[in-house]
């Protein structure tokens, strides 16, 4: 027999109740309640001294009648009598924000606590000024809950505090109201001391207070461009840049959304010593994004373009379409996405821009630096034109500048085909990082060049 000797004729919805009785002879067996004639659940099973108890609560309204039932060995169900219970409305949810800081500084952790009775066990949702919602921990067992927060922005804040009532309907808190200060800036940058030209590479510098050695930040020009990703070390950072472009330029530090610095520069435009004409001259279709950016470029690679020479007095309309047959080249035989270089230099002199100097070439296997090449076939006994030669030596100079090299005739460390390091100068042929003949015999004149250069720096 199952008998019920304990339960509550009425409850509150979602309220805990417990139903106890005893099942003498069934020790062991589960045990199962049917609720309304309808649902059946399990309710665990008989205890070894014949009793047995259920806690759960309603989560609907109304007189809810229960029935338990239990198998006997020989199969045969055995029920008890039917109880009813009410069911009635729980009292309305509430929380409160009871603790929470009038005033803290941007970063700082700080901690917020409450009250949400009748709510134990449920997630608490904090709302940031009406349209941010972040976890606010769980209500404890004694209806408390807390947690701790930090804002990344100054200004006046507001927060609100809810939980959902038995319905999924939010019930909210009281707002509270939090000033937050600004930390100190973590990030710096300090003004250059002299002028800073187009083409002309400079050292921008500053502080990052408190971040690791190692972590990177991002340069960012005008909104738009990134061309830097300095490495910090012993809470400072530093990178070489330039600017194809004058005016007043916008440059941007960032660590993260929420913290960056920023600075307005002023970028001269010189007087041009070698017209470069540029791209939008020959296409109309810019270096694709998906290229990678070539982030602090080391050196100069000189090429030739292995196509027999236009004649020096070739019209600028022949070079358009010289260009454009490299390009075809690059595109469809070499599986490239742009043309491979950053400059060709024509027989008349003329140097026209190639891909973007943003953005890594396709042209020396290690590609850490700016392709130049001369448009010809040099491989036999053939030469450079004068011309070519005086412009070549006037973008390796501008290159140079760019970059910061006060000596392109000095070896440094180089990194060749097959990971080998060699001691070569800043200004290189492809065939000293390649196997290859190229540039040809504009390789017989490369000490030449770099003087030549050095004594333009």
């Amino acid at each position: 027999m199952i008998q019920i000797t304990s339960f509550p004729s009425q409850v509150r919805n979602e309220e805990f109740l417990v139903i106890s009785g005893t099942a003498v002879g069934y020790e062991g067996r589960p045990l199962t309640v049917i609720f309304d004639d309808r649902f059946e659940n399990g309710a665990g099973a008989v205890a070894a001294n014949g009793t047995w108890s259920l806690r759960f609560r309603f989560t609907q309204l109304g007189t809810r009648r229960l029935v338990f039932a239990i198998k006997d060995a020989q199969g045969n169900t055995i029920r008890s009598q039917a109880i009813a219970i009410n069911v009635i409305d729980a009292l309305p949810k509430t929380i409160e924000i009871t603790s929470a800081p009038k005033e803290v500084v941007a970063r700082e952790m700080f901690a917020l606590s409450g009250t949400a009775l009748g709510s134990e066990g449920k997630p608490v949702v904090l709302t940031i000024d009406n349209q941010f919602k972040i976890n606010g921990g769980i209500v404890a067992t004694d209806g408390s809950w807390r947690t701790q927060f930090q804002f990344l922005q100054s200004g006046t804040r507001r927060m609100t505090a809810s939980i959902d009532d038995a319905t999924g309907n939010p019930v909210l808190s009281e707002t509270v109201t939090i000033t937050v200060a600004s930390a100190a800036l973590r990030l710096s940058i300090t003004p250059p001391s002299s002028p800073i030209q187009v083409g002309e590479g400079f050292v921008l510098q500053g502080e990052a207070k408190g971040f690791e050695n190692g972590q990177q930040l991002v340069i960012r020009v005008d909104k738009q461009y990134v061309i830097s990703r300095p490495i910090v070390q012993d809470q400072r950072w530093q990178a070489t840049l330039f600017f194809n472009q004058g005016g007043k330029r916008l440059v941007e530090l960032i660590a993260s959304d929420q913290e960056k610095a920023e600075i307005e520069l002023t970028v001269d435009n010189p007087q041009p010593t070698l017209q470069i004409f540029p791209y939008t001259l020959w296409t109309s279709t810019s270096t694709p994004d998906v290229i990678p950016d070539l982030i602090n470029p080391q050196r100069i690679t000189l090429h030739h373009t292995v196509i027999a020479a236009l004649p020096a007095n070739a019209t600028q309309a022949q070079e358009i379409q010289r260009i454009r047959f490299i390009l075809d080249i690059h595109l469809k035989s070499s599986g490239y996405s742009d043309i491979g270089y950053h400059y060709i230099v024509m027989p008349s002199g003329r140097v026209y821009e190639g891909r973007s100097s943003l953005k890594k070439g396709a042209h020396d296997v290690i590609n850490d630096g700016f392709g130049v090449a001369v448009d010809g076939d040099f491989q036999n006994l053939r030469r450079i034109t004068s011309q070519q030669f005086d412009s070549v030596v006037a973008i390796c100079t501008i290159l140079c500048k760019r970059m910061r090299i006060i000596d392109p005739t000095t070896p440094v460390g180089t990194l060749v085909e097959g990971m080998v390091v060699r001691q070569l100068p800043r200004i290189i042929g492809h065939r000293d990082r390649v196997a290859t003949g190229c540039p040809g015999t504009l390789y017989q004149r490369m000490n030449e060049i770099r003087q030549a250069v050095r004594t333009r720096l």
